[in-house]
């Protein structure tokens, strides 16, 4: 007898829901701190034109937003 932590009746196809679930949770997570790093990183880059070119940084996304 097997003295895993799984019960000896419980097959591959009863432990997939799981896995697929803890799969996809750790892919939602990662996939969220992927979009704050990259806000993050749009933030300072704006940051640096305006220091650099002394506009304010609401003029800067307008003219983005023309273009």
């Amino acid at each position: 007898m097997k003295t895993t932590g799984v019960p000896v009746d419980m097959g591959i196809y009863d432990i997939l829901p799981t896995i697929v679930l803890v799969a996809f949770v750790i892919g939602v997570v990662a996939l969220v701190i992927a979009v704050i790093a990259v806000l993050l990183y749009i933030r300072r880059v704006c940051r640096l034109i305006e220091k650099e070119s002394g506009e304010d940084g609401n003029r800067i996304a307008r003219r983005g937003r023309r273009l």
